[in-house]
């Protein structure tokens, strides 16, 4: 045999044995790692029963976020690449979103929590590429697609077109947007 065709039948072979463990390991993480044949494990019965919840206590987690309806927003007007897609507020593209999502800010809900100081922070942290984005009414869209008011939303949005357009139909450039 020549090196070209030893080349090409040593590829195949890692193919095949690439192959085979996959298939193996995806056949074991399907049993729940278990091996062929092994017994199921057993878990002991607890020492004690848990106390019973006291109705005094505050909970000591927030309550569970809420989901969002892509549908109703999609039916409003909003073309949603996922239920947590931050770039459907005003003024946030994709590079923001992107930092954003570097600060632990992925959804709705945390960016409606955060403070415009702490955005205008990150938004410095970026560097000069996000100077001149405007997070002023961020938590306050965010809050309304956190709650799934889609609908407000895009009026809002409305809103702040058509005050564009009368200031630049005025003349005033001096006021930022919204």
């Amino acid at each position: 045999m020549t090196v070209s065709t030893d080349a090409v039948w040593w590829l195949l072979a890692g193919l095949f044995a690439g192959f085979a463990a996959g298939f193996w390991f995806a056949r074991r993480r399907r049993r729940g790692g278990r091996a062929h044949g092994a017994a199921t494990p057993t878990t002991a019965a607890p020492a004690e029963p848990p106390a019973p919840p006291s109705y005094v206590d505050v909970p000591t987690r927030p309550p569970p976020m809420r989901t969002i309806d892509v549908a109703a927003a999609r039916a409003a007007g909003f073309n949603l690449r996922h239920a947590e897609d931050l770039t459907v507020i005003e003024g946030l593209g994709r590079h923001a979103e992107e930092l954003l999502r570097s600060h632990d800010i992925t959804s709705f809900a945390q960016l409606a929590r955060r403070q415009v100081a702490d955005l205008h922070a990150i938004l410095e942290d970026g560097g000069p590429h996000f100077q001149y984005t405007q997070p002023a009414a961020w938590p306050r869209e965010a809050l309304l697609a956190s709650e799934n008011r889609w609908a407000e939303l895009k009026a809002l949005h409305a809103a702040r077109v058509e005050e564009a357009a009368r200031r630049a139909a005025a003349g005033d450039e001096s006021a930022p947007p919204g």
